[in-house]
């Protein structure tokens, strides 16, 4: 399977317990050449009615939390939100959990709402190591399959663009 590429990890430090991320398959997760879906949600809002914004976002190996990877693909700048969302698979459908991932340098900058991205900038975020970022006391992640989703600066009273990585598996 592919892996969002955006590379925003919610660090938890203190948390005793550590989650393992894999593939659908079980292999652990690999940076590279895996790329991201764009992926729609139905809301009342019409589209964004730019192109997506060409990023890719993937999960990284684990190592102190689940890794995030954002990768700026195109030729010229783009907008996305800081706050990415992490989804869970329950049955067929993708419901967004509570984890908070922002993009950001450290856990001690705080981003706007939207970031700019020139050509060829990657994010490498602190870990998600439960459902906080940065937190001293996370709950772990439920076990289960999850996605990171980025989402598109869209202009008011459109819906934005979502750029999802490929699921992972947090055991």
């Amino acid at each position: 399977m592919r892996w969002l590429n955006l590379a925003l990890l919610v660090a938890c430090s203190g948390s005793s317990t550590t989650s393992q991320a894999t593939t659908e398959e079980g292999a652990s997760a690999q940076s590279g050449d895996q790329g991201s879906t764009a992926v729609e949600e139905s809301t009342e809002a019409r589209p964004d009615p730019s192109p997506a914004p060409p990023v890719r976002v993937s999960a990284l190996p684990p190592r102190d939390g689940v890794g995030l990877r954002l990768q700026m693909r195109g030729d010229e700048s783009a907008r996305v939100r800081s706050q990415v969302q992490v989804e869970r698979r329950e049955g067929e459908r993708w419901e967004r959990v509570s984890a908070e991932l922002l993009l950001r340098a450290s856990c001690d900058a705080t981003p706007g709402e939207c970031l700019e991205l020139e050509p060829g900038a990657e994010l490498l975020p602190p870990p998600l190591r439960g459902e906080g970022q940065c937190c001293q006391d996370c709950e772990p992640m439920a076990a289960g399959q999850y996605r990171f989703v980025a989402l598109s600066c869209a202009p008011e009273g459109t819906s934005p663009h979502r750029i999802a990585s490929a699921p992972f598996v947090v055991r």
